[in-house]
């Protein structure tokens, strides 16, 4: 198929999707100013020539651009959205947000003074504002072709995350209802976020958006296969995939668009680490992420193995023989729960569970990435989404992932089924996992020889550890490394004393591409396949010497407590617990536990940098290492226990709210584990320490000189 026949395919649909004449005139939205909301907004796409963008958002690529607020007619009746729900409810003076926000109900009720009714669902008003997304979408759908307005703001992502933590099916385009109620109107609220202007002044007004930022214009630019720069054409492909990545499945017009595109040869491209999919790829990244939300639709049904697959999470033996495996699961802490079975891409998995587990929050995963790289990456080196999580609402429950991957039972917290759970899961083949206590070395081996699945895993009691096979034939000694991480994760629990005990394993899975940085924290900790991450389960004896800084301090980013993490400390206060697992695990002091990082050279070398500089506060903590030299000169002042006898003393009711609460509790906390005033030396550091704190800290003796040396 050409793209000139796809173009077609769209244009003809667009112009019918809300089957009203020709294009209006632009609404008088107000066009000098801005909008602005406590948080990060949503783009809003425009999917047909009767809807219009009323303000401008900055993509995280920082280059190209989406609505967050936009606005049209269908049927008889207007829809606004924004892409946050404070847009709506905020009380404080941001900007020109309560103007915009006032017109978009006039004209939404199209006259002045409409009667406006706030609520989810259809009520009998002219204007019904909608904060978050409606109950019955096809309702709401009707009322406003029949003539009615809606005003709504709503944040998808927001949505996906708590659908996420429930083990709940979070794809957008499949279960967000309020893209069900948008998309029919040419409306589209899409899973990421956007900032303000970088020139500063919130969401502008009367932007001239370019022309690719609508998924109409952009498909149409597309077809005659000449963009005007470098910029129009990344421009064109964020907004596709954007578009394809949120819109429902059935969307007309739009959708059988998409689907002749993924089966067309313009849409062949596979993403890998040697040729990743770019901005030139856009008609393979649609297809991609269009494939991905048919499949989400229906993860019951049979589906062919995606191409994509064959490069991660790779491909099953050909011919490898499959059974039925009874699998029996501890189900007395929550989160995912690994049955050593593997899904092989394509094949449909049943999995039979125990009278009264089903409706009960249980799910079943197939899958170990937690990363979706549609919003994130300029380049993808995989399929963006590879994993798919269904609920168990019936004692039979059949899933398929055209991926495959680890198959586990997702266990919410706080259920009262009696464990342990025993499930019979037919279609899947094993897969080597070492479970240390149970497995020895050799059976290891013997696995990873015989293994016909393209991933392992590693476990111990508190950290399971997902890596692709082919690094895995460099782990000899499993029960080593094992041994080393079941006592690193004790020493996690220690370090904080009882203040936050783990509930449940940890994780780390170790991928081709993550979505944020080299690693990231989460459920599970992502890591690359390569010295820092898959290596640093390898070998045990290097482990004891070196540690593994990188894995600690993302570990350590899980957790972490607000109470002692003011802003700026985020990638500071992490570090405690590296510093802390490196000194136990290794016999390593601080000074020696990240190289030249946290050295006594380099602190005195960027202290001196910074007060040449002017001691500005926030560039206190532009250098993470900077900021940590006061801690590492804390700890070389009174030892290296001192962070933790401070961090052990912090309980559930202390709860400081502003940075100045948060730096002072510390600050005294501190003073009294190192018997000194500590207080006054992070004050003269520039730390926000209260009078009050100073004031109770000052019976101790004086801190030690070299804490403050070179101020």
């Amino acid at each position: 198929m050409t793209l000139a026949a796809l173009s077609f395919f769209i244009f003809a649909a667009v112009k019918t999707a809300g089957g009203q004449s020709p294009a209006p005139a632009v609404p008088d939205f107000p066009t000098s100013g801005a909008i602005e909301c406590a948080g990060a907004p949503a783009p809003v796409l425009c999917l047909s020539d009767h809807s219009w963008p009323i303000a401008a958002g900055w993509n995280t690529d920082g280059r190209t651009v989406s609505p967050v607020a936009a606005c049209a007619e269908y049927g008889k009746g207007r829809v606004v959205v924004f892409g946050h729900p404070d847009f709506l409810t905020t009380t404080a003076p941001r900007r020109d947000t309560k103007k915009v926000v006032d017109w978009a109900i006039e004209w939404a009720g199209g006259k002045p003074k409409p009667k406006v009714a706030r609520s989810t669902r259809v009520e009998h008003a002219d204007v019904i504002v909608v904060v978050g997304e409606p109950e019955d979408p096809k309702e709401m759908l009707k009322f406003v072709k029949a003539g009615g307005g809606v005003v709504m703001g709503a944040l998808p992502w927001a949505w996906k995350q708590f659908r996420e933590r429930g083990g709940l099916n979070s794809n957008l385009a499949v279960n967000y209802p309020g893209n069900r109620f948008l998309a029919p109107a040419g409306l589209l609220l899409c899973d990421m976020s956007v900032a303000g202007n970088p020139a500063g002044g919130g969401n502008t007004l009367g932007f001239a958006f370019p022309e690719c930022s609508s998924p109409l214009k952009a498909i149409f630019k597309a077809a005659k296969g000449k963009f005007a720069s470098e910029a129009e054409k990344e421009q064109a492909a964020r907004a596709l995939v954007q578009a394809v990545d949120a819109l429902p499945p059935d969307t007309p017009g739009w959708s059988k668009a998409f689907a002749n595109l993924a089966k067309s040869p313009l849409a062949s491209k596979l993403p890998s680490p040697a040729k990743p999919l770019g901005p030139d790829d856009w008609a393979s990244r649609c297809a991609i992420v269009f494939r991905k939300n048919l499949w989400q639709s229906d993860p019951s049904a049979k589906i062919d193995p995606d191409p994509a697959a064959a490069v991660y999470p790779g491909p099953c033996k050909s011919g490898a023989k499959s059974a039925p495996e009874v699998v029996t699961i501890d189900a007395s802490t929550p989160r995912w729960h690994s049955t050593g079975l593997y899904a092989p891409p394509g094949a449909q998995i049943l999995v039979e569970t125990p009278a009264g587990i089903e409706k009960k929050g249980f799910g079943v995963r197939v899958g170990t990435t937690a990363d979706d790289l549609t919003a994130s990456k300029g380049e993808w080196m995989r399929a963006p989404l590879v994993t798919v999580t269904v609920p168990l609402d019936a004692r039979k429950t059949t899933v398929a992932s055209p991926f495959g991957g680890f198959i586990y039972l997702v266990v919410p917290g706080g259920h009262e089924v009696r464990t342990p759970v025993k499930l019979r899961v037919s279609g899947a083949l094993k897969a080597p996992h070492f479970v240390l206590g149970k497995t020895t070395n050799a059976e290891w081996g013997a696995m990873v020889k015989a293994a016909v699945v393209p991933q392992v895993e590693l476990e111990s009691k508190g950290l399971v550890v997902t890596m692709p096979l082919k690094a895995a034939r460099a782990v000899k000694d499993p029960e080593g490394v094992m041994k080393f991480w079941a006592k690193a994760m004790e020493w996690y629990d220690e370090f904080l004393g009882e203040m936050n005990p783990a509930q449940s394993a940890e994780r780390v899975c170790c991928d081709v591409q993550i979505s944020l940085g080299y690693l990231h924290s989460g459920y599970p900790v992502m890591a690359p396949i390569d010295a820092a991450g898959a290596g640093a389960f390898e070998n045990p004896a290097k482990l004891k010497k070196e540690g593994a800084w990188g894995i600690f301090h993302e570990l350590g980013h899980n957790r972490q407590k607000a109470a002692w993490t003011w802003n700026g400390m985020g990638e500071v206060s992490v570090n405690f617990f590296s510093l802390y697992l490196t000194g136990k695990m290794c016999g390593l002091k601080a000074r020696d536990a990240f190289g030249e990082n946290t050295s006594k050279a380099h602190g005195e070398r960027v202290v001196a940098d910074w007060v040449r500089s002017g001691r500005n506060y926030d560039a206190l903590y532009r250098d993470p290492f900077l900021a940590l030299e006061f801690f590492l000169r804390l700890i070389d002042a009174y030892g290296e226990d001192v962070i933790a006898k401070t961090l052990r003393s912090y309980t559930a009711s202390d709860n400081p709210g502003t940075d100045e609460e948060k730096v002072s509790l510390f600050a005294e906390k501190a003073s009294k584990a190192a018997n000194a005033n500590i207080a006054a030396a992070m004050k003269a550091w520039g730390f926000p320490v209260s009078a009050a704190a100073l004031s109770r800290s000052s019976s101790y003796p004086a801190a030690e000189q070299q804490i403050v040396k070179g101020l």
